[in-house]
């Protein structure tokens, strides 16, 4: 409790007027307009804000995020807690977007996806509670971004479900596809040939790209993506 009350100190804390883009930020997600301090070799010093391809509220040091922050991603995850040498170690908690959300912020959204607990090294290490949107929550301990207590029952059948996705598309020269929502209604449909397997990351070659998709992603263009985010396509 008290780690919740420092955050929401810290988050309404005044920022310093100075802007100086010139002060230098570790953080490659970071990069785009900062207010607060630098300290005398131009690095990002103590509590600042930032924004760029992600925003940032909360201490720095040497240019790194060190000590509590909030940083929040354009997608609506958004972590909160403690920092050291720019990754996530300590206690935090780790909200995923919420389902069903069309923008980030969308107060029409349901639940989402929480983790509570330890970190790090950017992993999930310690202690922690994971809770799905569902309402299914494991606790329990975690090493290297992984549970290693015993799983709840969904979670068991979410490890069979993977497992026969993994036998289906982990195949070079099949097709399959990936929906995409847009809303909370309408899906576009990619297609692709599997060019390569490397782990749980699939190499795609994209062979049918719906108008809606035409502005991200072209025929013949080759990605990289969690096999996860696939399935054979309907005949």
């Amino acid at each position: 409790m008290t780690t919740l009350i420092a955050l929401t100190t810290l988050t309404s804390m005044p920022v310093r007027a100075d802007r100086l883009p010139v002060c230098q930020v570790a953080d490659p997600e970071l990069q785009g307009e900062y207010v607060g301090a630098c300290n005398g070799w131009g690095k990002a010093e103590g509590y600042a804000s930032v924004q760029g391809r992600a925003s940032y509220v909360g201490e720095f040091k040497d240019g790194k995020k060190h000590g509590y922050g909030v940083k929040t991603w354009r997608s609506g995850e958004q972590y909160v807690g403690q920092f050291a040498n720019d990754m996530k170690s300590g206690y935090g908690i780790y909200k995923w977007p919420a389902k069903g959300a069309r923008y980030p912020g969308d107060q029409a959204a349901g639940a989402r996806d929480i983790y509570i607990g330890q970190f790090l090294n950017d992993q999930r290490d310690g202690d922690g509670t994971y809770t799905w949107a569902s309402g299914d929550v494991y606790r329990g301990q975690w090493q290297g971004d992984k549970f290693i207590s015993t799983p709840t029952p969904m979670m068991q059948l979410q490890a069979k479900h993977e497992k026969a996705l993994a036998l289906a598309v982990k195949q070079t020269g099949i097709s399959v596809c990936r929906v995409m929502r847009e809303g909370t209604t309408r899906t576009q449909t990619l297609h692709a040939m599997v060019v390569s397997v490397n782990a749980d990351t699939l190499s795609l070659r994209l062979t049918q790209i719906p108008h809606g998709l035409a502005d991200s992603y072209r025929t013949n263009q080759i990605i990289n993506d969690s096999y996860l985010n696939w399935e054979p396509c309907e005949s």
